[in-house]
């Protein structure tokens, strides 16, 4: 078993932004496309939301998951056989945080900005309240 790999969970922004937030979204998704082009570690895994049709990116260095598992799945089935421990980056807060909090070998990184949406806000209390524990990634530094 490898000791850890990352992975990212990419949002639905339409489903994270409301529609009066337009501006914000696309400063975010700038810095999101940025903060993806800075990793340059392996096991770097990248899965897009089935339903997050306007997003797209490349990278050499993510491996994109294609996969039928929803992440839950892929993870707790996949991953948790190659690796010891798992980096979950993702916009605050993915329902995967919640759904997979009582695994210890997971650690969890919210995508924060500036420009963050009302959800995002409200979903920090949220996981404050489910006692997730998470690390920020400020991505208004990329």
């Amino acid at each position: 078993k490898n000791n850890s790999c990352s992975l990212v969970i990419s949002p639905v922004f339409r489903d994270l932004f409301s529609e009066n937030e337009e501006t914000s979204m696309v400063y975010v998704i700038k810095k999101y496309r940025d903060f993806l082009d800075s990793i340059s570690s392996n096991n770097v895994f990248f899965l897009q939301h089935p339903r997050e049709l306007n997003f797209s990116f490349n990278s050499k260095k993510l491996k994109k998951i294609s996969t039928n598992f929803i992440a839950e799945d892929y993870i707790t089935n996949i991953l948790f056989k190659k690796f010891g421990r798992i980096d979950l980056y993702s916009f605050p807060v993915s329902t995967v945080s919640v759904n997979l909090k009582k695994y210890k070998n997971i650690k969890n990184f919210f995508l924060l900005s500036k420009f963050i949406p009302k959800r995002s806000k409200a979903a920090l209390k949220v996981a404050k309240r489910l006692k997730i524990k998470y690390k920020s990634i400020d991505l208004d530094r990329y």
